[in-house]
């Protein structure tokens, strides 16, 4: 088994070492309440750490080891030597896997060119990387393992206890051997951020909704880590059942900096991040795509970015904050504003407590979106008058529970 993950540095809110003296991996993460948690450094008989360990800035290890990683707090990391470590936590690579970007030769030692159960833990520039498998026939050598690393874009990178110890706990992955260990390296996450970094390779196939794979907002230079904001996949879900379920085509997702310079894409572009998709529909006319987008988007509760470019017959979509709607007719011309492409609803009914019907659902959805704890019955009861309340207070409104225009406008 195998297990690889890459993550934001925003998305991470604490990363550390979590003492343990021979613990399993289940009742280290129950304990820490980390959200992933791997096993860490290397331990004897008795369970006691014996290279290069710093826990809150006590040594706990005769031995200062080499390099290794010193977690400083949150989600600071840095290469570091042991003898120059204070305050924190840190852990001595065995041995050191990368530097600078570039793979370091390893040891003759057996242990490290056996192929084995490995653990490493790099650093990007921009997120944190995790690569763990276990004996058998994912198993690599320790030359392999800093390959790999390389591969995955690591500028640092150290492998830390290996074999039966190599293991991991996430929400979605696991890799248990049922051996105890004596320390691990706990990772918290930040619930409320929604950028993801993947492996074309390792994670290409991977499905990130019904119909959209990681591969696909891949960005066109070959380049592996794919960025990809998480709401993304979902709208375009929405766009594709709005088109008749007609499968979408991602013409364009994540860009590198140097793919995005090459083909003249803005400097802060939103493809940068992961955050948009160019697109295109066969048999769907590109107008109908920004329609069907604009539902999409107010769906998700974003303002969002949509460009239609008639010349080039493909639509941007992105989830940014703030509302843009462009169009550009013709490839190399200026993109102009429009107000965009939402459709006019017909008049609506002023509605009050006791009014039954459709209009009164689609009043219902419309506060449900906005966060209010109500079902979509059609009917217009109390809980419904309450909802209509707080939303008029929230938007500094007429308090009076009464659905008129201006209510109707807001919503």
């Amino acid at each position: 088994m195998r297990a690889v993950k890459l993550i934001p540095w925003e998305r991470i809110s604490r990363v550390g070492y979590i003492p343990a003296t021979l613990e399993s991996i289940t009742s280290a993460k129950q304990r820490s309440g980390a959200d992933i948690v791997l096993n860490a450094n290397l331990f004897d008989m008795d369970g006691g750490p014996v290279w290069g360990v710093m826990a809150a800035g006590k040594w706990l290890t005769e031995s200062m080891g080499g390099a290794g990683l010193h977690f400083k707090g949150g989600s600071a990391i840095e290469r570091a030597v042991g003898s120059a470590v204070s305050g924190g936590d840190f852990l001595a690579g065995y041995p050191e896997l990368v530097a600078d970007g570039r793979a370091l030769l390893t040891a003759s030692d057996p242990a490290f060119t056996s192929a084995r159960g490995r653990t490493g833990v790099g650093l990007r520039e921009d997120g944190l990387v995790l690569y763990v498998c276990s004996d058998g026939t994912d198993a690599v050598t320790t030359k392999e393992l800093a390959a790999r690393m390389v591969g995955l874009g690591c500028r640092t990178a150290m492998q830390y206890d290996s074999g039966s110890s190599s293991q991991l706990l996430s929400p979605d992955e696991q890799i248990t051997t049922g051996r105890k260990c004596s320390g691990y390296i706990g990772v918290w996450l930040d619930a409320s951020s929604k950028r993801r970094l993947f492996s074309k390779e390792y994670h290409g196939k991977n499905k990130l909704s019904g119909h959209f794979t990681v591969a696909e907002f891949a960005c066109k230079d070959g380049a592996d880590a794919v960025a990809l904001d998480g709401r993304l996949p979902g709208i375009l879900e929405e766009i594709r059942a709005a088109c008749g379920n007609r499968p979408v085509t991602v013409n364009s997702g994540y860009r590198t900096a140097l793919h995005n310079k090459a083909v003249g894409g803005a400097a802060a572009s939103q493809h940068l991040t992961g955050s948009a998709a160019d697109i295109t529909i066969r048999g769907v006319a590109t107008i109908e795509m920004c329609k069907a987008a604009e539902k999409a988007l107010t769906a998700c509760g974003v303002g969002g970015g949509i460009g239609l470019y008639t010349g080039q017959s493909f639509v941007h979509v992105d989830v940014r904050a703030v509302r843009t709607r462009w169009q550009q007719d013709k490839a190399g011309q200026s993109a102009y504003s429009v107000p965009g492409w939402a459709e006019q609803s017909a008049a609506r009914p002023t509605l009050r407590r006791g009014d039954k019907g459709d209009a009164v659902k689609e009043l219902q959805r419309a506060l449900a979106r906005r966060g209010a704890n109500i079902t979509s019955d059609g009917a217009f009861g109390t809980k419904t008058e309450a909802a209509v309340r707080a939303f008029q207070r929230q938007m500094g409104l007429a308090i009076d529970g009464i659905v008129g225009a201006k209510t109707w406008a807001c919503l």
